[in-house]
């Protein structure tokens, strides 16, 4: 599970700034909360629609609202499926990513962005 969408861009943003193997083209831009990409969106809403992907929606301490994302039992047959078709250092490129910054609490994870990436950080909203 990736809680948050927020959270889900950046690590997208960190796959292709820092994982030499993968060709991954998102074309972010500066945005209030870093690096955004409105075809990550779009191709999340695809995996969703496709049954790949759950969103579940809860809400923060603060009223705002937090966007879980799950695989589903079909999303994981599809993982593993193209897992076997990466190869040995794309699939390390993503296992490195995941490790160093998935559980990383939000505020650490955006601070990161924002010192490693200014160029793609508005913190107008930090």
């Amino acid at each position: 599970m990736v809680e948050g969408r927020t959270r889900f861009m950046k690590l997208i943003f960190l796959l292709e700034e820092e994982a030499e193997e993968l060709n991954v083209d998102y074309r972010f831009r500066p945005h209030e909360h870093g690096p955004f990409s409105k075809k990550v969106l779009d191709d999340l809403e695809a995996l969703e629609s496709k049954g790949l992907v759950d969103i579940d929606k809860s809400s923060t301490r603060s009223g705002n609202v937090k966007y879980n994302l799950r695989l589903t039992e079909m999303g994981e047959k599809e993982l593993e499926r193209l897992s076997d078709e990466m190869g040995e250092e794309e699939h390390s490129d993503i296992e490195d990513i995941v490790e160093d910054y998935g559980d990383m609490p939000i505020f650490v994870l955006l601070d990161y962005v924002y010192d490693e990436y200014p160029e793609a950080s508005n913190k107008s909203a930090a």
